[in-house]
Protein backbone atom coordinates (compact mmCIF):
# COMPACT_ATOMS: atom_id res chain seq x y z
CA UNK A 1 0.00 0.00 0.00
CA UNK A 2 1.18 3.24 -0.90
CA UNK A 3 1.38 6.09 1.98
CA UNK A 4 -0.71 8.74 1.74
CA UNK A 5 0.97 12.33 1.94
CA UNK A 6 -1.11 15.04 3.91
CA UNK A 7 -2.97 17.88 1.74
CA UNK A 8 -0.51 20.99 1.17
CA UNK A 9 -1.60 23.76 3.32
CA UNK A 10 -1.45 27.51 1.06
CA UNK A 11 -1.41 30.04 3.70
CA UNK A 12 -2.87 33.04 1.09
CA UNK A 13 -4.45 35.34 3.67
CA UNK A 14 -3.32 38.71 3.41
CA UNK A 15 -1.68 40.56 5.98
CA UNK A 16 -4.13 42.70 7.87
CA UNK A 17 -1.91 46.08 9.31
CA UNK A 18 -1.61 46.30 13.37
CA UNK A 19 -4.15 48.95 14.58
CA UNK A 20 -8.00 48.37 16.16
CA UNK A 21 -9.58 46.78 13.28
CA UNK A 22 -6.92 43.77 14.13
CA UNK A 23 -9.38 40.05 14.11
CA UNK A 24 -10.12 38.57 17.88
CA UNK A 25 -7.75 35.77 16.82
CA UNK A 26 -9.81 33.40 19.43
CA UNK A 27 -12.57 33.80 16.58
CA UNK A 28 -10.72 33.73 13.14
CA UNK A 29 -7.37 33.17 12.69
CA UNK A 30 -5.74 34.15 9.06
CA UNK A 31 -9.09 35.40 8.26
CA UNK A 32 -10.45 32.01 8.70
CA UNK A 33 -13.25 31.50 11.22
CA UNK A 34 -13.79 28.62 13.71
CA UNK A 35 -16.59 27.20 11.97
CA UNK A 36 -15.35 27.35 8.35
CA UNK A 37 -11.94 25.26 10.25
CA UNK A 38 -14.22 22.78 11.33
CA UNK A 39 -15.90 22.49 7.76
CA UNK A 40 -12.74 22.04 6.03
CA UNK A 41 -11.28 19.19 8.37
CA UNK A 42 -14.46 17.29 8.11
CA UNK A 43 -14.57 17.75 4.50
CA UNK A 44 -10.87 16.20 3.94
CA UNK A 45 -11.82 13.56 6.50
CA UNK A 46 -14.73 12.58 4.54
CA UNK A 47 -12.40 13.06 1.02
CA UNK A 48 -9.43 10.78 2.80
CA UNK A 49 -12.56 8.06 3.64
CA UNK A 50 -14.67 8.39 0.66
CA UNK A 51 -11.75 9.32 -1.98
CA UNK A 52 -8.59 8.14 -0.58
CA UNK A 53 -6.83 7.91 -3.65
CA UNK A 54 -7.17 12.12 -3.92
CA UNK A 55 -6.95 12.98 -0.55
CA UNK A 56 -3.39 13.26 -0.83
CA UNK A 57 -3.60 16.24 -3.92
CA UNK A 58 -6.56 18.53 -1.70
CA UNK A 59 -5.16 21.95 -1.26
CA UNK A 60 -6.28 24.07 1.33
CA UNK A 61 -6.19 27.50 0.08
CA UNK A 62 -7.55 30.14 2.88
CA UNK A 63 -11.39 29.33 3.26
CA UNK A 64 -11.39 27.08 0.53
CA UNK A 65 -10.04 22.95 -0.39
CA UNK A 66 -8.39 22.67 -3.87
CA UNK A 67 -8.24 19.79 -6.37
CA UNK A 68 -5.96 20.43 -9.47
CA UNK A 69 -5.52 17.61 -11.91
CA UNK A 70 -3.21 16.74 -14.61
CA UNK A 71 -5.60 15.70 -16.79
CA UNK A 72 -9.19 15.28 -16.29
CA UNK A 73 -10.80 13.48 -14.13
CA UNK A 74 -13.48 10.13 -15.15
CA UNK A 75 -16.87 10.75 -15.12
CA UNK A 76 -16.95 8.60 -11.38
CA UNK A 77 -14.34 10.58 -10.05
CA UNK A 78 -16.12 14.00 -11.08
CA UNK A 79 -19.30 12.73 -10.05
CA UNK A 80 -18.24 12.00 -6.30
CA UNK A 81 -16.91 15.76 -6.25
CA UNK A 82 -19.73 16.93 -7.07
CA UNK A 83 -21.61 14.99 -4.60
CA UNK A 84 -19.23 15.85 -1.97
CA UNK A 85 -19.73 19.92 -2.58
CA UNK A 86 -17.14 20.54 -4.95
CA UNK A 87 -17.41 22.57 -8.47
CA UNK A 88 -15.17 22.85 -11.55
CA UNK A 89 -13.75 26.41 -11.92
CA UNK A 90 -12.98 26.95 -15.63
CA UNK A 91 -11.00 30.33 -14.49
CA UNK A 92 -8.56 28.75 -12.21
CA UNK A 93 -9.02 25.21 -13.68
CA UNK A 94 -9.03 23.20 -10.70
CA UNK A 95 -11.64 21.65 -8.61
CA UNK A 96 -12.83 23.70 -5.45
CA UNK A 97 -14.99 23.50 -2.32
CA UNK A 98 -15.87 26.79 -0.64
CA UNK A 99 -16.41 24.42 2.77
CA UNK A 100 -19.06 26.39 4.11
CA UNK A 101 -17.47 30.38 2.46
CA UNK A 102 -19.67 32.52 1.24
CA UNK A 103 -19.02 33.04 -2.55
CA UNK A 104 -21.01 33.95 -5.78
CA UNK A 105 -21.22 31.92 -8.73
CA UNK A 106 -19.16 32.37 -11.77
CA UNK A 107 -19.33 32.29 -15.51
CA UNK A 108 -16.43 29.58 -15.23
CA UNK A 109 -17.97 27.66 -12.15
CA UNK A 110 -20.34 24.38 -13.08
Amino acid sequence: MALQKEPHVRNVALERPLGTNRPDVSAEINGVSANTARNTLALLDTLKTEMPEIWGEAQVVGRWVWLEFNVPPVQEIRANLKKLGFHWNGQRKCWQHPCGAPRPRLNGDL
